[in-house]
């Protein structure tokens, strides 16, 4: 073996870009499924233009969250469940645990209801 030092492989610009724009596109794409896009819209029929103050209003929240999110996990590398889990223990994990597993249940009943509403639409 010679004494060089092995460099380590530089990744491909796409697996940079995909790394860089992935996560907040999947983010992005999250909010436009079925159950959003059919609440939204009755809530546009009904309220009207009413609640685009209180949606201005938590652009920045919402911002704020996810970047705090974003950076405890790059400043710990931990994920969301370790991090309850080590800092309340495992009964507040199984709970903060058993509220996501409802919610994406939730979620994909309203996919599954909008999938059901468009083949209705088309006769299937």
């Amino acid at each position: 073996m010679s004494g060089a030092p092995l460099s380590k492989p530089k990744p491909s610009l796409n697996l940079r870009w995909l790394a860089l724009w992935g996560p907040g596109l999947l983010v992005m794409l999250a909010d436009c499924d079925a159950g959003n896009v059919v609440t939204a819209a009755q809530a546009g029929a009904q309220w009207g233009l009413q609640l685009l103050v209180v949606l201005l209003g938590l652009i920045p929240l919402l911002y704020m969250v996810q970047e705090l999110t974003v950076r405890l996990g790059i400043f710990t590398g931990r994920g969301h469940g370790e991090l309850i889990r080590s800092n309340f223990g495992a009964l507040w994990a199984w709970v903060s645990a058993a509220g996501l597993v409802i919610a994406v249940l939730g979620s994909l009943v309203t996919e599954f209801t909008g999938v059901a509403g468009i083949g209705e639409m088309y006769g299937v």
